[in-house]
């Protein structure tokens, strides 16, 4: 195994993962999944407190999301949704040609 992938799937403006109370991550909203290397978050005594927080996004935000990335705003003109979290293993392997 080469990684732990933590994917987040969502609708909204912004996503932030924080370790043990702290910013580790974010993520500004485009339309695809929100990945983050579990090994790379800060760690304490070896062991982490993962809180994820995602901001709604206004109808009437200045951003451009290219097609696909649209979203459908309920009539109170902003949206938020967690739509589903995976945990992904990445794997690795390597092949020796010419021998």
């Amino acid at each position: 195994m080469r990684n732990v992938l933590l994917r987040i799937t969502y609708l909204g403006d912004v996503a932030r993962v924080y370790a043990d109370g702290k910013l580790a991550t974010d993520d500004f909203y485009k339309g695809t999944p929100f990945e983050i290397g579990l090994p790379r978050l800060p760690a304490a005594d070896g062991e982490q407190n993962l809180r994820l927080q995602i901001l709604p996004m206004r109808k009437d935000a200045p951003i451009y999301l290219s097609a696909g990335g649209g979203m459908a705003f309920p009539p109170s003109g902003q949206i938020v949704e967690l739509q589903r979290v995976e945990v992904v293993l990445e794997y690795q392997a390597v092949a020796e040609v010419g021998r």
